[in-house]
């Protein structure tokens, strides 16, 4: 409206954010990396993936593979029922919740939601947690996940003295 005749000047005073959880998930508001409003203090609104206006356009697809490397994810967690696949099932808290950012189910009224509603992961184990991860292992387990479909690969392991492992293409 800065065109109008009897306006001298015109700004924008700030961005208004929806206040209601866009999804029945209770813990997205917890999620604040996807979805900012200023929910906790020291928050800066909309800092943030902007996921709430991301799903307003498209919620994922079920044809996307994602491979995990790492401690194991929990495959029988309610929130990832279905989604995941691998070679081990181990409560890693850390997997478990790099998954569920991931590809958590939405409007199931329970915990989070996933950055993509519908994705498929496959977990594959490189290591017991106490940095004793090999390169040979890590490798072969990066060649299976390319070999099972995964077309985005996300490693949650480190090494000694938390170091991150380095692997030459």
């Amino acid at each position: 409206m800065n065109n109008a005749s009897e306006v001298l000047f015109a700004e924008q005073n700030g961005l208004r954010f929806p206040q209601s959880n866009p999804t029945n998930d209770p813990l997205l508001t917890d999620q604040w990396a996807l979805w900012n409003f200023g929910q906790h203090d020291g928050l800066t609104s909309d800092a943030d993936i902007d996921a709430p206006e991301a799903w307003s356009i498209e919620t994922g697809s079920s044809s996307l593979k994602i491979g995990l490397i790492g401690t194991g994810v929990k495959l029988d967690h309610p929130d990832l029922q279905g989604r995941v696949s691998g070679d081990w099932n181990q409560t890693s808290a850390h997997e478990t919740a790099v998954a569920g950012v991931i590809g958590a189910i939405a409007n199931n009224s329970i915990g989070i939601a996933g950055v993509n509603w519908h994705s498929q992961m496959i977990s594959k184990w490189v290591g017991n947690g106490q940095y004793d991860y090999n390169d040979q292992l890590v490798h072969d387990k990066v060649i299976a996940l390319v070999n099972e479909g995964a077309k985005i690969i996300n490693a949650s392991y480190g090494g000694l003295n938390g170091s991150l492992i380095e692997m030459e293409a």
